[in-house]
């Protein structure tokens, strides 16, 4: 009966028949209140109706009766950050990676969060580490989306600043030349771009910014293992 049941708000739910789905599942909660997966399917409707704190509330409860699935810790962390209770969304995260540490969606979306956090390097650590299981799954545009966002971090980290003042630091004059370089290879020109940074590291084999801007560019050009290899580097 709980089974049936449970197969019907799934199909309710895939049919976009939200509601339909929800009256199944609160209907097999009263005749099964400890089936971890009916809150969580409920909580997966409720979320895709809005009802985001409702959400919650199942999550919460499938995590009482189940702390062993991931998705449910996922699926909590997702819609805590949707809330901004960024948090309570870390919590989830890092409670789902002790219990799974090859699930790259959890370290793909704690990245997210320290970004909104302002956590740049935990940031691009969590989304690199993503990029690398992503990778190792086969799922390359997912990879590529980790990479972006780190591109999105790097750049924003060696875009100098605009400033009124006529004296420019060297380390102001170090970030301009990357920026150059990151920008040519926005435009296409990625070739050259690589050529330049090769040349840096020659200059300078322990320049953690140059493996980082090249591990950028290799991943415009679709080298993800050589983009993660740079920025394991840096």
């Amino acid at each position: 009966m709980g089974q049936s049941l449970l197969e019907q708000g799934i199909s309710k739910a895939r049919q976009k028949d939200y509601q339909g789905a929800i009256a199944i599942f609160s209907e097999l909660i009263q005749s099964h209140p400890y089936l971890a997966e009916a809150y969580y399917r409920r909580g997966l409707a409720k979320s895709k109706l809005g009802n985001l704190h409702d959400a919650v509330v199942d999550y919460t409860e499938a995590l009482r009766r189940d702390r062993d699935r991931a998705e449910y810790y996922y699926a909590r962390a997702f819609i805590r950050v949707e809330l901004k209770n960024f948090p309570g969304a870390i919590e989830d995260l890092e409670a789902l990676i002790k219990l799974d540490r090859q699930y790259p969606p959890a370290y793909q979306l704690k990245g997210i969060v320290e970004q909104k956090l302002a956590n740049r390097q935990a940031a691009i650590a969590n989304l690199k580490k993503a990029a690398e299981l992503y990778l190792a799954q086969k799922d390359p545009e997912s990879c590529r989306d980790c990479l972006q966002r780190i591109e999105q971090l790097q750049f924003s980290a060696v875009t100098p600043p605009k400033s009124s003042s006529q004296e420019i630091s060297a380390s102001f004059s170090v970030n301009e030349t990357y920026a150059k370089i990151l920008e040519k290879a926005e435009k296409g020109d990625s070739a050259s771009a690589i050529k330049e940074l090769d040349w840096a590291l020659k200059l300078d084999p322990q320049d953690g910014i140059a493996y980082c801007c090249r591990g950028i560019v290799k991943s415009k050009m679709g080298d993800f293992k050589g983009a993660i290899a740079d920025l394991n580097q840096a």
